[in-house]
């Protein structure tokens, strides 16, 4: 018979095995899931070898002698007549995989699987309902019939080679002895119904762990090398054992420590022989010794006394888990890979023990602790070990964050506290701090936290897998540490109950210290952006510490005094060619001034409609001067942008709609400016038109009687460059340059007067679109022609209006007849006329 799948030879070369299944010869390692696969196709190759040996021989013809004589070739062959050879050759299996039934290695699986529930079924049924009816000896027997039954059954099959039936039947068995033990206990056999819970549990699960180990081990001598179903029950047998007795313990500190030693001692034991169920065993040690850390965790919150809970010894399973998870680091066999997080793991518990218990005495006390914590975790990050080493870095960093947050959030808190509380009548100093609030020398003492964390990080700027460059990082360490620090130091002065205008010095002099960090690492872009991030959070807490001030010279001294340098920087920013940091500054500068403008005049207490009239005209001056003193596209389209912005807020600063309407024209006014004065900033034409019209719309809903006091000194400037505009531009059209101020000098007025046309406004208006017209046809310009015939047109029609009721009826029906036969008459010569018309209007420019 074919023996190609032999278990004591090597499918390779032959050579024999050694007990361990590997091959003496070429050293191949006939362990694991390939290994059962390629032992299954052997199997059914040395079927197909019987199956072609069974098969019937092809019968030689009689005249076809029986050897080959010696006169003929050995190398020319003997054939057998065709008929014969085709009728008796065996016919070929069909190629293996096209199939559309079900796999046959599936039909026994199924059926296996289900004969086994039906089985566990069974047997739950039979405890349930026929236990009572057995007496003790009866239910031994029964118990230890089936069991070994189930057992010697499935020992059969795993001699036998099949592995599907040895899996379930191993399976069925293992369910039969927990039943088994379970009914035991129930029923008091043996005494074990004395046993407690916990002891239960953990007996079933030796039980399960020994059966699992045991039939493993021998498996190692049968055809089928090992059954990992087995492996899985001495896993689940472990962990049962585990659960009972250490992770659902109220205190489970002692018992997860033992259970970390165990499971990595038993797992490192069985790995070499039964590799599945060793890795199982292995992977309950994390389990066991995150249940350990769990519980120092919950210790650490205790409300106690820091010498009482280290007194009392509280800290011991995080020092445990400490320790067990440093020896991991070091483990012969542990993966390189695996030793960082081993490492970051020890150092957990230590952080916890560090920050220990709930509170110290005080939230002062509580926060040093943190930031000893980080400086640890900062030394392990530079001076240990590579592989400690990157394990601190994580950790330090995410300390580090965390300080920085409390510092942020201990900064806006206080500077909340400055804002909102009262002051003192007689001294101006801030409000005293509330009892057990955090002592202000700590923020000091996290800022230098934070910097020295950082710090601790660059060791590993260098590394390959790390995003930015050493000179990167340290760049931006060395940028954003002067504002860390001068933000802790003005923590610090305002828990010192500093006056306000001192507090808010100290808040400009932290601006000042982060800008100037800002300006140096100014060509390097990370540290510049570090650095203003820093230096913008410091400038906003300054502003916000003057907010509150009971005098508005404050608030406006400190603005300016922000604005200022903002504005100067991103001039020389725009001169050296950084478009983006001079776009922000100057936006920011801008707005900043705004609100300088606003407090000051809060300061000399100007009204509302100054206020908004004053915020409007800077505006205007702002996008104006935007060109001229700007490089860079973008520094001047952030001037503008910021201009705009501005001017929207001084139309809602504005009490009523006369005032807003001021605000729009001047905002209008400068749009149609830039309009005219830069060419590529013609489309903006149609913004102040917009702005304009809706000037005009506000004016005339709150009945303005003198409108020209605003709109003529506007249009006078409009149309002034306008002209210039024209003269030094040939190619340029009048309606561009002049249309703007046209409308705004004619429009307003003209919707006045037509309430009463008579009026001297009235008659100014006429004269004044009769100037506008004669402008037109002289100098042959389209803008002042169309608006000037315009406006006198409506302002003649609106004389007709007093008589037009006096006329009567059957004078317009003449009217119309006369009109229509004098354009029939002259209808030929008019299109003469009409055409030189045309000529002439097309000329003007």
């Amino acid at each position: 018979m074919s023996r190609l799948a032999d278990p004591r030879v090597c499918p390779d070369c032959r050579a024999d095995l050694d007990p361990d299944g590997r091959c003496r010869g070429c050293g191949l390692h006939l362990r694991g899931p390939l290994a059962v696969e390629l032992w299954g196709v052997m199997q059914s190759a040395d079927a197909l070898v019987e199956r072609l040996r069974a098969a019937v021989p092809v019968a030689v013809p009689a005249s076809v002698p029986a050897s080959v004589p010696a006169s003929v070739p050995a190398s020319v062959p003997v054939a057998a007549p065709a008929t014969a050879a085709t009728s008796s050759a065996p016919v070929p299996p069909p190629p293996p995989g096209r199939g559309t039934g079900v796999p046959a290695s599936s039909v026994p699986v199924v059926l296996l699987t289900l004969g086994g529930l039906c089985l566990m079924v069974f047997a739950l049924i039979f405890v349930g309902v026929a236990w009572s009816l057995l007496g003790l000896l009866g239910r031994t027997l029964v118990l230890l019939a089936v069991t070994a039954s189930l057992g010697g059954v499935a020992g059969l099959m795993t001699r036998r080679g099949l592995r599907a039936s040895a899996e379930v039947m191993w399976v069925v068995t293992a369910g039969m002895l927990t039943i088994d033990l379970y009914a035991a206990r129930a029923s008091g056999l043996l005494g074990l119904d004395a046993l407690p819970d916990r002891a239960g549990h953990a007996l079933v699960g030796t039980a399960l762990l020994g059966l699992g180990l045991g039939v493993a081990l021998l498996a190692r001598r049968t055809p089928l090398g090992t059954v990992w179903s087995m492996q899985a029950v001495a896993v689940a047998g472990a962990a049962l054992v585990a659960a009972a007795q250490a992770w659902t313990r109220p205190d489970p500190a002692l018992a997860s420590t033992l259970a970390v030693v165990v499971a990595t001692g038993l797992g490192l034991v069985v790995r070499p022989r039964v590799r599945g169920a060793g890795l199982g065993l292995l992977a309950l040690a994390p389990v066991s010794w995150l249940v350990l850390l769990a519980a120092g965790v919950v210790r650490s919150l205790e409300p106690l006394e820091a010498a009482t809970w280290w007194a009392q010894g509280r800290w011991w399973p995080l020092l445990a888990a400490a320790l067990l998870a440093a020896v991991a680091v070091h483990a012969p066999r542990v993966p390189p890979l695996a030793r960082p997080w081993a490492a970051g793991l020890a150092l957990l518990p230590v952080v916890a023990a560090a920050n220990a218990p709930a509170t110290l005495g005080s939230s002062s006390a509580d926060e040093v602790a943190m930031v000893v914590s980080v400086l640890l975790l900062a030394a392990v990050s530079a001076l240990a070990s590579p592989t400690w080493a990157r394990a601190g870095a994580v950790l330090a960093a995410v300390g580090t964050l965390l300080l920085g947050l409390v510092l942020a959030g201990r900064s806006l808190v206080v500077v909340g506290e400055v804002a909102t509380g009262p002051t003192a009548p007689a001294t101006g100093l801030l409000p005293a701090p509330s009892d057990g609030a955090v002592s202000s020398w700590t923020a000091a003492v996290i800022a230098v936290g934070v910097v020295l964390g950082a710090a601790s990080l660059l060791r590993h700027a260098a590394e390959p897998d790390v995003p930015v460059s050493p000179a990167t990082a340290r760049g931006i360490v060395l940028a954003a540490a002067p504002g860390v620090l001068a933000l802790g130091l003005l923590v610090l002065l305002l828990g010192l109950e500093p006056v306000r205008w001192t507090a808010a010095l100290g808040g400009l002099l932290a601006t000042g210290v982060a800008a100037g960090a800002a300006w140096w690492w100014r060509h390097e872009v990370p540290a510049a952006v570090a650095a203003s991030a820093v230096a913008a959070y410091v400038a906003m807490l300054a502003l916000g510490l003057s907010a509150g001030s009971d005098e508005a010279w404050l608030p406006a001294a400190v603005a300016t005094a922000l604005a200022v340098p903002a504005l100067a920087a991103a001039l020389l920013r725009d001169r050296e060619r950084a478009a983006t940091s001079a776009a922000l500054l100057a936006a920011v500068g801008v707005l900043l001034g705004g609100v300088a403008l606003l407090t000051w005049g809060a300061q000399l207490d100007v009204g509302e409609t100054a206020q908004a009239v004053t915020l409007a005209s800077y505006a205007a001056v702002v996008g104006l001067l935007a060109a001229p003193v700007t490089r860079l596209a973008a520094t001047r389209v952030a001037l503008e942008a910021a201009a705009l912005v501005a001017a929207a807020g001084a139309v809602a600063l504005a009490p009523g709609a006369a005032e807003a309407a001021v605000a729009l024209t001047v905002t209008g006014s400068a749009v149609a400016l830039l309009a005219v004065l830069h060419r590529d900033r013609e489309p903006l034409a149609w913004l102040a038109t917009a702005l304009l019209a809706t000037a005009t719309l506000l004016r005339v809903v709150a009945e303005v009687t003198a409108p020209e006091l605003v709109t003529l000194p506007a249009a006078a400037l409009l149309l002034a460059v306008g002209t210039l505009r024209l003269r030094r531009d040939a190619t340029i059209g009048s309606a561009r340059v002049l249309g703007s101020g046209l409308v705004l000098a004619l429009v307003p007025s003209l919707l006045l007067a037509l309430a009463d046309p008579v009026s001297l406004r009235g008659a100014l208006v006429g004269a004044a679109a009769v100037l506008t017209l004669a402008w037109g046809v002289t100098q042959r310009l389209a803008a002042p022609f169309a608006v000037g015939a315009a406006v006198t047109a409506v302002l003649v029609l609106r004389h007709l209006g007093p008589v037009a009721d006096a006329v009567p009826r059957w004078v317009t029906i003449g009217a119309v007849g006369v009109a229509l036969l004098v354009v029939g008459v002259t209808w030929e010569s008019s299109l003469r006329s009409i055409d030189r018309a045309r000529r002439y209007v097309t000329s003007l420019r």
